[in-house]
C-alpha cells in the first residue's frame, strides 16, 4: 500500500502505467479466485461491425418498442379528442378512466408494437441510406437543410406503405370504446363491439373492405409524413449539430440526443399537426358511408364544422407524445448504433 501511494504520487505517463499495471494485476489475481468473474473482466476481442443499415433497422425496430411504450397513452387522448372536437383533455382523460381504467390507455396497442417495431426500422433505415444516396450523388462531406428536409420527407412518404395500416388498426380500436357508447345512447342500439382485439379488427376490416380497407386514409398519411418527417429530421440534425458545437464535443452525448430528439418531435408535431387532424378524420371514415371524399373535402368540411380550431384538436397530447417519444427514440437508435459499429 505505501508503495502504491508513493507512486501514485508521482506523474505523467508513468502514473499511468502504474496504475494500468496494478488494475491488471489485480484483475489477474480476482479472476484466478474467481473463474466466473473472469469473462467480465477481459477486454472483449469480438466486434459485432454490423452495416449502417442493418444498426438502423435494429435500432429503429428497439426504438419503436420504446415509443410505443411510452408514448401510446397520449396517442389514445390525441386519436379521441380529434374525433370528438367538443371534448376536453381532462374530460377525456376521465372517460377513458371510468370506461377501462389504465389499460384503457392501450388500447389498440399491439397493432403499434409490432407497426412501430416495423415503421422506425424502414424510417431509419430509408432515411440513412437517402443520405449516403444523396451525398454519393453531390460529392459533398455533408448535406444541407434542405436536402435533409427533403431525404427526411421522402423517407416519410415511403414509410406511409407500413405506418397506414398500423394506424388505422390502431385507430380503429381506440375508438371502439367510443362507438359502444354512442350505440348505448341510441334507442334500441346494441352497443356490439365489432372487434375485441387488434388480430378481430384486422380480420373485420379485412374481411369487410379486403386490401383495400388497410389503406384508408393513405393519402393523409403520405401528406402529413412528407411534412413531418422532414420537420423532424431537419429540426433532429440541426439542433444535434448546435448544440454539439457549443459543448464542444465530437460526438453526441445522451443528453445532447434526447434534447435534440426532443425538439425535433416538437417541430414535428407543431408543423404538421393540421394535417394528423385531416389524416385522423380520413382514417376513422366509415367505407360504406363516406362523409370525406378526399384529403381537400376533408379539409374543407372540417373548416366548415369547427372553424380553423378544428384543425388543433388533440395538440397538447400529441406533442407530450411527440416531445417523450422521439427523445427516447432518438437515444435508442444512437446507442444501438455504436454498440454494434
Amino acid at each position: 500500500d505505501s508503495a502504491r501511494g508513493s507512486a501514485m504520487g508521482g506523474g505523467g505517463a508513468a502514473e499511468d502505467g502504474l496504475v494500468a499495471g496494478w488494475w491488471i494485476k489485480d484483475a489477474e489475481e480476482v479472476a484466478s479466485s474467481f473463474p466466473a468473474a473472469a469473462p467480465l473482466l477481459r477486454t472483449p476481442s469480438w466486434q459485432p461491425g454490423f452495416s449502417p443499415l442493418v444498426t438502423s433497422i435494429i435500432g429503429g425496430t428497439l426504438g419503436g418498442v420504446a415509443v410505443t411504450a411510452l408514448g401510446h397513452p397520449a396517442d389514445t387522448v390525441k386519436v379521441r379528442l380529434q374525433v370528438s372536437p367538443s371534448m376536453t383533455t381532462v374530460a377525456c382523460l376521465k372517460q377513458v378512466l371510468k370506461a377501462d381504467g389504465l389499460p384503457g390507455f392501450y388500447q389498440g396497442v399491439g397493432s403499434p408494437l409490432l407497426g412501430q417495431m416495423a415503421f422506425n426500422a424502414c424510417l431509419f433505415g430509408t432515411f440513412n441510406a437517402t443520405k449516403r444516396a444523396m451525398l454519393g450523388a453531390s460529392g459533398a462531406s455533408e448535406l444541407s437543410n434542405l436536402q435533409i428536409f427533403a431525404a427526411g420527407s421522402m423517407t416519410g412518404m415511403a414509410s406511409a406503405i407500413v405506418e397506414t395500416p398500423v394506424d388505422l388498426f390502431k385507430s380503429k380500436m381506440q375508438l371502439q370504446t367510443l362507438h359502444q357508447e354512442a350505440a348505448a345512447l341510441t334507442p334500441g342500439g346494441a352497443a356490439r363491439p365489432d372487434f375485441h382485439s387488434t388480430w378481430g379488427c384486422v380480420k373485420f376490416v379485412t374481411k369487410n373492405w379486403g386490401l383495400r380497407g388497410w389503406y384508408q386514409g393513405l393519402s393523409g398519411t403520405i401528406l402529413r409524413n412528407s411534412v413531418s418527417n422532414g420537420s423532424f429530421f431537419l429540426s433532429y440534425e440541426a439542433s444535434k449539430k448546435w448544440l454539439m458545437r457549443q459543448s464542444h464535443v465530437q460526438e453526441a452525448t445522451p443528453a445532447i440526443l434526447l434534447m435534440s430528439g426532443a425538439l425535433g418531435g416538437f417541430a414535428c408535431v407543431a408543423l404538421s399537426h393540421p394535417l394528423d387532424v385531416i389524416k385522423s378524420a380520413l382514417m376513422s371514415d366509415d367505407l360504406q358511408k363516406r362523409k370525406y371524399h378526399g384529403i381537400i373535402d376533408c379539409a374543407n368540411k372540417v373548416k366548415a364544422e369547427h372553424g380553423f380550431a378544428g384543425f388543433s384538436r388533440g395538440l397538447l397530447p400529441s406533442l407530450v407524445r411527440a416531445v417523450t417519444g422521439n427523445a427516447v427514440l432518438v437515444l435508442t437508435v444512437e446507442m444501438v448504433r455504436r454498440y454494434l459499429t
